[in-house]
């Protein structure tokens, strides 16, 4: 056989030559039971039957599709000494929000999706709390809400924050929010769905009916999955070395790019109307480590056209190792690292930098 002759000519004795067709065996069983693992998981994931959303926290709401129930204190809910509180607003703050803002204080509303509520996190380890723990001088209303779409976030600042008085909102949002808007339904729970009509916004699918199932299907868990498998994080690497795009893009076309703008042009002249300012935060995730996402240079040009505020995150997230950052969601120290990060970028602009001034 070729490796004996080969053997033969490197002058290679028996007992190397067993070291080396062992060396090589155990390379290979650890390649068959790393394959064998990732499978297995993969398989576990999709055959569990598991809750669209964590049914102790949420309600159906008629308008948005599902809100957090108000007056929580679920302790540990996202593991030891992570609890789950929300106020009498249903926001996940521990102290309710008067009207008006308190004397001394910059009020922030955050509104987004389950990477603004700080799901895998405490209330205190939350983005949008720790922005009032580097200065003192913030007060913040937490109003995301895990699942939510770019329309869901926008419908519910549009009810429940417009009525508080604030200085800044910071409208956050990850890439998948935005194919979240294309549809009436979040996994199995039915949401609200815009469409335009004569270039104006119409909403459609409300009130919300109900959901009929608070189990995923068994497609949807495979769909939900699928990417966990190995294999996929090898072809994204390829992909990253060889400038190949090995999986389509999908939640980028013209129908949601206008509609996605005529939700921040009402986010704009709302803020206007109550003299605050209005931020478009891009909050990255795991995903855009290794794909270059669409939405970050659409957004960047039109909201400038348009004179709102864009903060792109991508950038800073992506020098910190993945693992470091997300466990799932964003870990304490990814929060931490986002409020930071978004601190000293709200400082940024001139406009922010002078409500600051003008508190003492």
């Amino acid at each position: 056989m070729f490796s004996s002759r080969l053997f033969r000519n490197l002058g290679v004795g028996k007992i190397a030559k067993s070291a080396i067709a062992y060396f090589f065996l155990t390379v290979f069983i650890f390649i068959v039971i790393e394959g064998l693992a990732s499978i297995t998981l993969f398989f576990i994931d999709i055959f569990t039957p598991q809750q669209v959303f964590q049914q102790p926290y949420v309600q159906y709401d008629d308008m948005l599709g599902w809100v957090s129930k108000p007056n929580l204190n679920i302790k540990d809910l996202f593991g030891p000494g992570c609890d789950f509180k929300t106020n009498s607003q249903g926001f996940r703050n521990t102290k309710d929000f008067t009207v008006n803002i308190p004397p001394g204080k910059i009020r922030i509303i955050c509104s987004g999706d389950s990477h603004t509520q700080g799901d895998g996190v405490s209330n205190d380890n939350t983005w949008c709390q720790i922005l009032s723990s580097i200065d003192n001088k913030l007060e913040t209303v937490n109003m995301g809400q895990g699942g939510y779409g770019v329309d869901q976030a926008y419908l519910r600042y549009m009810r429940d924050g417009r009525k508080l008085d604030h200085d800044i909102h910071i409208f956050a949002f990850i890439d998948d929010d935005f194919r979240r808007a294309m549809s009436g339904k979040f996994w199995s729970y039915q949401k609200p769905v815009f469409r335009l009509v004569d270039n104006n916004l119409v909403l459609d699918n409300v009130p919300v009916p109900k959901s009929q199932s608070n189990n995923m299907s068994l497609l949807t868990r495979f769909v939900r999955n699928w990417r966990k498998l190995q294999v996929f994080d090898l072809l994204k690497r390829i992909k990253n070395k060889g400038g190949l795009q090995l999986i389509t893009y999908k939640g980028f076309d013209e129908e949601i790019c206008r509609i996605a703008l005529k939700i921040f042009e009402s986010l704009h002249r709302a803020q206007e109307e109550k003299g605050s300012i209005q931020v478009a935060l891009y909050i990255p995730t795991a995903y855009d480590y290794t794909y270059e996402v669409p939405w970050r240079k659409f957004l960047s040009v039109e909201l400038a056209k348009r004179g709102i505020i864009f903060i792109d995150l991508t950038d800073e997230v992506v020098k910190r190792p993945v693992h470091v950052m997300f466990r799932d969601h964003y870990s304490e120290y990814g929060n931490s690292y986002l409020a930071d990060t978004i601190y000293k970028k709200l400082l940024t602009y001139p406009e922010i930098r002078k409500r600051f001034l003008e508190v003492r």
